[in-house]
């Protein structure tokens, strides 16, 4: 797996070959990995799990600069996922560009709700007679939706690769 992954990485200017679905399975696993250890060290920063650790830190800055750190390293992870699944386009025979219309889909449909969300917040309103706060917008749908289409983009990704050279590169064996 630790070879996989280095190899990912190493290979981030090659838009050029082709990625193999373990590859890509492998890569994703790592980000979410260091997601999870992003989200933990929040949660720790905020007193929420370990309070003793926040408490012996709280005068310094020390936890915000590890939380910069950990933040850019997760950042910079992403760089070499795009090269990869450039490669695995390649690979199920398609070009690379379609990546740019994976972004216009998932940006068209943040603004689309975002719009809808800033139009229905006047509608929203406190029902005395419920005694509760009716909130008209649809933000869970935003990440909702977009969970949903990184899923099937996921499941396209992992379509078997073309046998034989396509026409953006030359066959590689899969493992």
């Amino acid at each position: 797996m630790k070879k996989i992954i280095l190899s990912s990485i190493s290979r981030t200017i090659d838009f050029k070959g082709r990625s193999t679905i373990r590859e890509l399975i492998f890569y994703i696993l790592y980000l979410v990995i260091q997601f999870l250890i992003f989200i933990l060290f929040d949660q720790i920063k905020g007193g929420r799990i370990m309070p003793i650790i926040d408490i012996m830190f709280r005068g310094t800055n020390t936890l915000n600069y590890i939380q910069v750190v950990l933040g850019s390293i997760l950042l910079f992870s992403c760089i070499p996922l795009i090269s990869l699944v450039i490669r695995r386009l390649h690979d199920i025979n398609l070009s690379g560009f379609y990546i740019g219309a994976l972004i216009v889909i998932l940006y068209g449909i943040r603004s689309y709700i975002d719009h809808i969300n800033q139009k229905l917040e006047s509608e929203s309103y406190y029902d005395i007679n419920k005694m509760e706060f009716i909130d008209k917008s649809i933000n869970y749908l935003n990440n909702t939706q977009i969970i949903i289409i990184f899923v099937i983009v996921l499941l396209f990704l992992c379509l078997k690769g073309s046998d034989g050279d396509n026409k953006y590169v030359e066959w590689i064996k899969s493992d």
